[in-house]
């Protein structure tokens, strides 16, 4: 996986640049 922050599909959750799944809180 790239080192950036990026959507995973289409769901309400992201990776950070650590690769920690974290919750997209804006719309």
């Amino acid at each position: 996986m790239e080192h950036t922050v990026h959507h995973v599909t289409n769901q309400t959750d992201y990776f950070d640049a650590s690769g920690f799944r974290v919750q997209d809180t804006e719309p």
